[in-house]
């Protein structure tokens, strides 16, 4: 009698529905984010344009961030179109644009991620004597 899976024909053993193992008190991830409410992403208009970001913030995101690559934690957040949409804008997003920006998308996800996160300008002033 010829097989039927395409593995069994190749020596292999078939594959099973469920192969993964299943492991007691194993914590699952999936499962509680499943069961979260998702929260909408964070629109923002700027230059007549508008651009969203994630309602979960990339860890990504964060670490980049908190290392003061604000860039970075921005494009990340924005993804390669967004980012280069904003940055063939006219106007200029700069440090004032984006800490206000910053705060109220940290007060819509409920996050909290630091005052240096948000903090484009502070690094750049000479340090009191």
């Amino acid at each position: 009698m010829a097989a039927t899976d395409p593995f069994e024909q190749r020596g292999r053993p078939a594959l099973v529905e469920d192969a993964k193992p299943k492991v007691e008190g194993v914590f699952s991830l999936s499962k509680v984010l499943a069961e979260r409410e998702e929260k909408p992403p964070f629109v923002f208009e700027f230059d007549g344009e508008n651009y969203s970001l994630p309602s979960r913030i990339d860890l990504r995101a964060i670490a980049a961030f908190q290392s003061g690559r604000i860039d970075q934690g921005f494009q990340i957040l924005l993804g390669a179109a967004q980012w280069d949409r904003l940055q063939a804008a006219d106007g200029v997003f700069g440090d004032d644009e984006f800490g206000a920006l910053f705060e109220g998308y940290q007060e819509h996800i409920g996050e909290d991620l630091g005052e240096s996160a948000a903090s484009t300008s502070s690094s750049r002033k000479p340090a009191k004597q």
